[in-house]
């Protein structure tokens, strides 16, 4: 076996830690530095001064412009837009929705502020992404004749042939259908999340989620009270660290 060069060499991992060639408190320094920028408070910046109604306009605007996925839904997320998975045909409901949404969150004096991939709302000075979506049934496709005389025809064909371009062009019989129900859910905070309020409000027998607007409300103050928690946390964990840094550093 040829010996490798100190150049092949130079990038093997080397024991202890792991791909870095530096010291202890060199590796615990860099480990500190991106827990620290994980864990900031989140750059926002407040969203265009039409505020609801023009980000409403623009989410919907997308919405009948985008592709229909294989479950017939449409999808809007960006910092100008609401994130929202609907369905082409129940669009109203989402506009009418947002619109009773916006009055509450008004009336709180929160604001709308633009997050990573759609818009949120700040709440004590903390940014909280919420996702409006819509339920789309899902139920076994029972095969029409045309379906299956299609897919017969193309099998006395090709179904014994090792023609690839044949098998490329085979006739599917889906397995399910989907239909939109028109029941709408939100979800807020993400993940992770306080235990104790609901997170995610859905359209009920009784109940639409219009309703239900008031606890969503505070829902959004819990999940900020969470999020400001959790960073004193790590501002306590993160102080621990940089003690135990500085008394190694001080015994040598």
């Amino acid at each position: 076996d040829r010996k490798l060069s100190s150049k092949a060499t130079s990038h093997i991992p080397q024991a202890g830690f792991v791909g870095l060639e530096r010291s202890p408190l060199q590796w615990w320094d860099s480990s500190m530095a991106n827990s620290r920028n994980s864990k900031a408070p989140p750059t926002v910046r407040e969203a265009s001064p039409g505020g609801w109604q023009s980000a409403s306009r623009a989410t919907i605007r997308m919405l009948k412009r985008a592709a229909q996925d294989r479950q017939g839904g449409v999808r809007s997320s960006g910092i100008a837009v609401f994130k929202v998975r609907a369905h082409p045909d129940t669009l109203e409901r989402v506009t009418t929705f947002l619109g009773e949404l916006s009055a509450a969150s008004k009336a709180r004096g929160l604001r709308l502020v633009q997050m990573r991939d759609g818009l949120g709302l700040e709440v004590d000075g903390e940014p909280v992404t919420f996702e409006v979506y819509q339920v789309i049934k899902r139920t076994r496709h029972r095969a029409t004749p045309f379906e299956e005389a299609r897919l017969e025809r193309w099998t006395r064909r090709y179904g014994q042939t090792f023609d690839i371009e044949a098998w490329s062009r085979r006739p599917e019989i889906p397995l399910w259908d989907f239909s939109p129900t028109g029941e709408l859910k939100i979800d807020i905070g993400g993940w992770p999340r306080p235990a104790g309020p609901t997170h995610v409000f859905a359209d009920s027998k009784r109940k639409r989620i219009e309703e239900r607007i008031p606890e969503m409300m505070d829902t959004f103050a819990a999940h900020a009270e969470f999020q400001k928690t959790r960073r004193a946390e790590e501002d306590v964990r993160r102080q621990n660290f940089e003690h135990r840094r500085h008394e190694l550093e001080r015994t040598g």
